[in-house]
């Protein structure tokens, strides 16, 4: 499997991504939720996978994800 060298990528760029205020990506970093990220000298960086990652395993269940009862 190759293999690819991926950028880290701002807070601004994952608040774009999720679609979010960058203000609740910077709480979420205080409170130790959210993505993972990493601190970069005084910066904080994030990996686009990651981020991604993240997301997807945020994902509710919703009615039409639960099997129909057989009667």
């Amino acid at each position: 499997m190759p293999t690819h060298d991926e950028s880290f990528i701002t807070p601004a760029d994952v608040a774009e991504l999720l679609q979010i205020p960058e203000k609740t990506l910077s709480r979420w970093r205080w409170l130790n939720q959210g993505p993972p990220h990493r601190t970069l000298g005084k910066r904080p960086r994030y990996l686009r996978s990651e981020v991604l990652a993240w997301a997807n395993a945020q994902r509710q269940p919703n009615a039409a994800d639960e099997p129909r009862p057989t009667t």
